[in-house]
């Protein structure tokens, strides 16, 4: 195995406390805080490109850290967690 630097035009803000699953050889995270503000964006690193990509959902979300999430079949499930309010 080597390391490699991946150089990226967006990528997500810094950020502690999200949670984070594998699926089809990406890495999903979710949430998380960045030391003053709960997030409830989400983002993937394409391993293979490597590229971050920003996903747009509809629908409510609660920004949320201190949570955990787990991956079943093609599946995200968000876990837990603190909100901002």
């Amino acid at each position: 195995n080597k390391w490699k630097i991946a150089t990226c035009e967006a990528y997500p803000l810094y950020r502690f406390r999200h949670s984070a699953i594998e699926y089809n050889e990406k890495m999903y995270i979710f949430g998380g805080c960045d030391g003053k503000t709960v997030l409830k964006d989400v983002w993937i690193f394409d391993k293979k490109k490597p590229s971050w990509e920003f996903v747009e959902y509809t629908g409510q979300v609660v920004p949320l850290f201190r949570h955990t999430a787990v991956r079943i079949k093609d599946c995200m499930y968000v876990v837990g967690g603190v909100s901002s309010d």
